[in-house]
């Protein structure tokens, strides 16, 4: 299976990276036999000053041509090394644009269920890191062990050319934790597998201890002492695990080296020998010395990078089953129309014995929902917080799938309709809307970016939400930035960002409107003035009210009330009250409790 991550990430590197590919190629054989090149040189300059010494004959020319070339080879490899470090980095950047444009990509085109799961957000925590980095390592690993190879080659052939027994003794030490290293790579990885929860929790407390938005609520509440301990706990919980496995790998090439300095004697002891029996020169001495911890320090480099390789081809599987994960759009669905679909009169929209649960939750958040919504129809959805209304919706803009039972649309259902077909025909302003950190004009076009040029469009509904009355008083009108995060722009209150969402909303011109709870963040005098525009807002729409105010219901042509993920009433305003039972039950409570407000605030003025 790695085997085709592998071929899969050097398809993507050939595609976006040939120069890199072939100088690094390059690059790798040059520095692979520059070693044995050194060594030669070193040994040649050593044996004829020492013949210059002896003999004083004055003969400087071959001496002069050596350091010539010492002088050359190592000017050409440093120049060498900054290029390569060069088209590394313009790499690196080209590649890292296109690994996290796919992961974003991928991730926002996921089922919006999955960004429902932990481990979905674990698994984007493990490869967003360092994507290019991590993502290349495989490929420089290969390359660096075919590196270390023509070292440990060269090393061998030169040690060979004066006796076999030096090869052997070079050898021993490294071979026999050769297979440790790769087993220990392996580990590496999983150990950062198994702490992504952690680092993201870490990320997280960080977050809330450095964002403004969090910081008024933890410094009200005092949480600031438990959050950064809570963040210290997970922080040296990640760092024990590391440091654990640091610790393995250190005792490792302690050994490692402990080994290689005991066989270094036996090959001292070799030269030795040879130097006696066959008159070694000095030059010959140092070189093969040289050459026999030139080949032990390959031949770790080998294992090292083999260790490396088995570690980080397991971030190319995890990176692909993320891609790979399950699309949001099936491309062999065929919409119902390519256009936007007017709904169709006694059609509209049905939910037919809907049942949802939400992942890895047994309880159901809907049961046997059926219901159906003309054309033009104003409907309420009403009931308790939690009682399902806001999943209804979710359900309807294929956010979610139903476990059971269809949802249609003009007759179609939905889940055969190209979903971004669909959704063009929505307008939706949820409770918990964006509040985006740019200028206030992308805040409102964000609701349709194929007109983002439409100034009129986007007054028109900058107008009939209200966001018109303060854009105008803002230092840069419509051009204003919004927030603190990005840039020093301007702060708004929770009413103003709520009438910015209804403008996006109004701005997508879409055939449904869906108000999910939209006044939730707004003042009593605002929230009126929404409701005595409710009927503009939404004439000529099919407009789906969520709420928990019963007072909002009234508008409604038609209410239908959720209690624990079924629908146990439907009905206007009037036959519910006259039913009294769950609708009157709650509209009388919400009534008693603003009857009792008033007195309340009455009395204290007087």
């Amino acid at each position: 299976m790695e085997k085709r991550y592998l071929l899969l990430a050097l398809k993507v590197v050939w595609q976006k990276g040939k120069p890199w590919l072939f100088y690094t190629g390059f690059f790798t054989i040059i520095s692979g036999v520059q070693p044995l090149f050194i060594l030669w040189l070193t040994m040649e300059l050593i044996n004829e000053i020492t013949r210059l010494i002896s003999s004083a004959d004055g003969k400087y020319g071959t001496a002069m041509v050596l350091l010539l070339l010492q002088f050359l080879l190592v000017v050409f490899y440093s120049f060498a090394t900054k290029v390569n470090s060069y088209i590394n980095k313009k790499f690196e950047i080209t590649l890292d644009h296109h690994l996290q444009k796919q992961i974003l990509a991928k991730s926002s085109g996921l089922s919006y269920h999955f960004m429902e799961d932990p481990e979905i957000h674990n698994h984007l925590q493990r490869i967003m890191g360092s994507s290019s980095s991590s993502f290349l390592a495989p490929i420089r690993n290969a390359m660096g062990i075919g590196r270390s190879v023509l070292h440990s080659l060269s090393y061998m052939g030169f040690l060979f050319s004066f006796h076999w027994s030096l090869v052997v003794v070079a050898l021993l030490p490294t071979l026999s934790l050769f297979r440790l290293q790769v087993k220990l790579g392996a580990e590496s990885f999983h150990v950062h597998y198994r702490l992504a929860p952690t680092a993201r929790e870490t990320s997280y407390i960080s977050g809330l201890l450095t964002d403004k938005q969090s910081g008024k609520e933890i410094r009200l509440f005092g949480l600031n002492d438990v959050l950064l301990n809570r963040w210290s706990t997970q922080f040296l919980k990640n760092s024990k695990a590391s440091l654990a496995l640091l610790k393995k790998r250190s005792i490792l090439e302690a050994c490692i080296e402990a080994l290689s300095a005991l066989f270094y004697i036996f090959s001292a002891m070799i030269m030795i020998w040879l130097a006696v029996s066959s008159k070694l020169q000095i030059g010959d001495f140092v070189s093969l010395s040289q050459a026999v911890q030139g080949v032990q320090v390959a031949i770790q480099q080998v294992s090292q990078e083999v260790s490396n390789f088995f570690e980080k081809r397991l971030f190319l599987r995890d990176f692909y089953r993320f891609i790979e994960l399950e699309e949001e759009r099936d491309k062999t669905k065929v919409s119902a129309q390519e256009q936007s679909m007017q709904l169709i009169p006694h059609q509209g929209i049905v939910f037919a014995n809907v049942s949802f649960s939400y992942p890895k939750s047994h309880k159901k958040a809907l049961e046997n929902v059926s219901f159906h919504i003309l054309p033009h129809e104003k409907v309420a959805i009403v009931g308790e917080n939690g009682s399902g209304k806001t999943t209804i919706v979710k359900c309807l803009l294929g956010l979610y799938k139903p476990d059971q039972g269809q949802i249609y649309y003009n007759g179609n259902d939905i889940s055969e309709i190209d979903q971004e077909v669909l959704k063009k025909d929505f307008t939706v302003i949820f409770q918990d809307f964006m509040r985006y950190q740019f200028t206030l004009k992308d805040n409102i076009v964000f609701g349709d970016i194929s007109e983002v040029e439409n100034w009129t469009r986007m007054e028109q509904a900058a107008k009939e939400s209200g966001v018109a009355l303060f854009a105008e008083k803002l230092p840069d009108g419509y051009n204003t930035f919004l927030g603190k995060m990005l840039y020093d722009g301007e702060d708004l209150s929770g009413g103003q960002w709520q009438k910015i969402a209804l403008a996006r909303g109004l701005f997508r011109k879409g055939e449904v409107i869906v108000l999910d709870e939209p006044t939730a963040a707004l003042d009593p005098k605002t929230e009126l003035e929404v409701f005595q525009n409710f009927e503009s807002l939404t004439k000529g729409k099919t407009a789906i009210y969520i709420s928990h105010r019963m007072a909002a219901a009234k508008m409604a042509d038609r209410i239908i009330v959720v209690k624990e993920g079924e629908i146990v009433e439907v009905g206007t305003h009037q036959e519910l009250m006259a039913l009294g039972k769950e609708y009157f039950s709650m509209y009388q409570s919400q009534a008693r409790w603003f009857s009792e407000e008033s007195k309340e605030v009455v009395a204290w003025k007087s």
